[in-house]
């Protein structure tokens, strides 16, 4: 039910967007149409978005584009336009949703040259991630990259080619290689947290094959340094956990995440308070100390109950009266209630007398 509505939803931004294009074309002023551009990322196709849904929108919007270039001059200025992405994008669905052997058919639409870099850099993305899908490690799939002109790519495009490439050596089992890939995509773009999560699987899988020290560090600095850009904590935080839990007694590691941890968010925490707070030993309660700080300072109310119940846990006295909600609060905090309440009292008795009187 939700699918057809907010399928309607996408097809009338299309036609606006549309609509905007001709406007364009028409108008005797020479606007930017990288702002008619942008329209369209209002309505972008989830990954979960049935296939037949998206085909409507993306060849409608393919058709479009392709159809604009060829009627407006050449010496135009219209843009970054790129209609090949729209294929790239259903490509992407497919093998969002499983479908690999789709995706290709759907890149083996598009011509197998173009003049733009970025889109013959989209398409080759593309098509390596489906041979990755479908298992099929070939790389002959590199030799393509030698007629791109790299340095002239962006950091982010630099780093996501590494990053392929690291993929393809883990697949195939050659780790190392795959590190030094990895290494060099954080190397040349620290966002790239696909990097970071691939770089501390590894490390993390050795540590827990070997228990070495030098893999445990490297597993805490690629989670620390993910962590530090993306909000899906859930991806690495496993891992994170289970090293700090298990090296406590570990000087050299726990010195080390006491370290790589004030690059994390605060907020990040917040979701693992009651894990850090449950039965803690003292070592823990150490190491995280500057992060309880931290956390108590920005968000008193929701670390109250939980230092609370630890308090407890632990058979430690808390005379403060709000640690004790349910109570009658005595001293002078008490008398000024009581005296508000007795006023209350007097004017609900005073209201009920009126309301007979009527």
């Amino acid at each position: 039910h939700y699918d057809s509505i907010l399928h309607l939803a996408n097809q009338l931004n299309e036609l606006a967007v549309s609509a905007q294009f001709v406007q364009w074309r028409l108008s005797s002023k020479e606007t930017d149409i990288s702002v008619v551009i942008k329209t369209f990322s209002d309505c972008l196709m989830n990954p979960w978005d049935p296939l037949s849904l998206c085909e409507d929108i993306l060849i409608w919007r393919y058709n479009l584009l392709t159809e604009f270039i060829r009627k407006i001059p050449a010496e135009a200025p219209h843009g970054n336009l790129t209609p090949s992405l729209c294929y790239v994008m259903l490509a992407r669905a497919a093998r969002y949703q499983g479908l690999p052997d789709i995706a290709q058919e759907y890149l083996n639409m598009l011509p197998t040259d173009s003049p733009s870099l970025l889109e013959n850099l989209d398409k080759w993305k593309e098509r390596a991630n489906i041979l990755l899908d479908m298992n099929c490690c070939d790389a002959s799939v590199f030799a393509e990259l030698e007629r791109f002109q790299l340095d002239s790519l962006k950091e982010p495009q630099k780093s996501s080619i590494h990053y392929i490439k690291g993929v393809f050596f883990q697949k195939e089992q050659k780790l190392d290689d795959a590190i030094t890939c990895f290494n060099r995509a954080v190397q040349v773009d620290l966002k790239n947290t696909k990097a970071w999560e691939a770089w501390a699987t590894i490390s993390y899988s050795r540590w827990c094959e070997r228990g070495e020290v030098a893999e445990a560090k490297q597993c805490v600095n690629c989670c620390a340094n993910y962590l530090a850009v993306n909000v899906d904590v859930y991806k690495v935080m496993p891992k994170l956990f289970h090293i700090i839990l298990t090296c406590l007694d570990n000087q050299v590691i726990t010195t080390h995440v006491a370290t790589a941890i004030k690059r994390i968010p605060i907020n990040v925490w917040l979701a693992f308070i009651p894990f850090i707070l449950s039965y803690p030993k003292e070592a823990q309660i150490i190491l995280f100390q500057n992060v309880l700080k931290d956390l108590i300072g920005k968000y008193p109310q929701v670390m109250f109950y939980p230092l609370h119940s630890l308090c407890l846990l632990q058979g430690m006295p808390c005379e403060s009266t709000y640690a004790k909600p349910t109570t009658l609060y005595s001293g002078t905090i008490g008398n000024v209630v009581g005296v508000i309440g007795v006023s209350m009292n007097r004017r609900v008795r005073n209201v009920f007398v009126l309301l007979i009187g009527l």
